[in-house]
């Protein structure tokens, strides 16, 4: 009887997750193997599939996990990051973690993370990173 709970407790969570119970990616930093639909052709148009609301990062070091919320992104277009010749992001999960060194240089995050267009990812990690002491 105890497999068989077991059992249909594991089927259940897949469900969940299959059907899109869940807004929080919780993988690793690994791709994933559904890559997002192709981009709208009108850049303000919203996406044809909507984006997960967070994205958990959890190879981020000592500085703690990063939770990508796109909700707080809201002024810039899913074109801003996702599109052109060379897109800040894939749309898909890295296959490596982001380094600090390059956003520093104006890659990943830090093309708009500069302390000009948004706050700087240099200086407060707090705002990015949880403390794995909370």
């Amino acid at each position: 009887m105890r497999n068989l709970i077991t059992w249909c407790g594991i089927m259940a969570v897949l469900v969940v997750l299959v059907m899109g119970g869940s807004t929080l990616v919780t993988a690793e930093d690994a791709p994933t193997t559904t890559p997002m639909p192709a981009p709208a052709t009108d850049p303000g148009a919203a996406p044809a599939v909507k984006p997960p609301a967070e994205l958990l990062f959890t190879q981020a070091g000592e500085a703690g996990q990063v939770k990508f919320k796109h909700e707080g992104h809201g002024k810039a277009a899913c074109a801003d990051c996702h599109e052109g010749a060379t897109p800040l992001f894939a749309q898909a999960r890295a296959k490596e973690a982001y380094k600090m060194a390059d956003m520093y240089a104006g890659k990943a995050c830090g093309a708009c993370h500069d302390g000009k267009k948004a706050f700087a990812a240099k200086g407060d990690c707090s705002k990015c990173h949880e403390s794995s002491e909370e």
